[in-house]
Parts: C-alpha cells; structure tokens; sequence
C-alpha cells in the first residue's frame, strides 16, 4: 500500500477493536480495527448478516459500538456522533428493479456505471498500489485501493 504509515494531513479514518453486541446476545461486529489513509477507498465485503451495515451505522453516529474507538482525523466519531454525521454520509442501496426503465434508458444507465467502474478502477491501480484485502471480526472482508 503506497504511503503506508503516514498521514498526508490528518485525515486518517480508524477503528479500533470496534465491538457490538446486541443486548439478545447477538456479536454484530467483533474487534474490528481498520486504517484508512487520505485518498484511499476502502469497501466492506460479505455476505448478509456479515456486520457490514452495523459498522457504518457505527462510523456515522447512528448505532453506538459496544466497545472500541472510531476516529476521523481529529474527531472521536463514537464520543461526539454528531461529528460524525457531519463528516460522514451515507446512501444505503436503494433496490430499483431494472424493469421501470425503458430498454434504452436501462443500457444508457448500466453503460455509464460501467464506464464509472473502469475509471475508478484504472485509477486506482497503479504500480505502487496494488489491490489488497484484509478481515476483521465479522465483517466478511474489505478491499480497498489508492485513488489518485
């Protein structure tokens, strides 16, 4: 990962041993500790129930870890979530079934998300920067890659 341990301008986003259980008992998330510097783009991976929705519910103040520190930069996110519902936001996928769209329309759509998907990713693959994958805790994985 290029630019490994240092921090261009503060901005670093963190979580450490970030930890929920449900008061039924139920381990969402368990020790999840990640680091991402300025520039990066990191995505959570897994399968349904995996944790992915509670962590970013964490992340933007919404639910509240059972245990652990998320950071953004200066800001502890857990300590103060209204930091972080306004330094993070969040679009939670909308299903839209590709039927309502009229043939043209729908090819025209998947036609500039894939072009999207090919910038992005040719992007953010350079020499220096090759994809990698980590886990933690139930999250099922992440990926991420340097953008620009």
């Amino acid at each position: 990962m290029a630019g490994a341990g240092t921090n261009r301008d503060g901005w670093t986003f963190r979580t450490e041993g970030v930890t929920k259980v449900y008061p039924n008992g139920v381990r969402a998330n368990d020790e999840i500790s990640l680091h991402v510097e300025p520039g990066e783009v990191y995505g959570l991976l897994g399968p349904n129930g995996a944790g992915k929705t509670t962590l970013v519910k964490q992340v933007i103040g919404l639910l509240r870890p059972t245990s652990g520190r998320i950071t953004f930069g200066p800001h502890d996110l857990v300590a103060d979530p209204a930091a972080a519902r306004q330094l993070c936001s969040y679009l939670p996928q909308a299903q839209l079934p590709i039927d309502s769209f009229r043939a043209r329309e729908a090819i025209v759509l998947c036609g500039r998300i894939g072009a999207v998907i090919l910038r992005s990713s040719s992007a953010g693959r350079t020499s220096s920067s090759k994809p990698s994958t980590s886990g933690s805790g139930g999250t099922g994985g992440g990926s991420h890659y340097r953008a620009g």
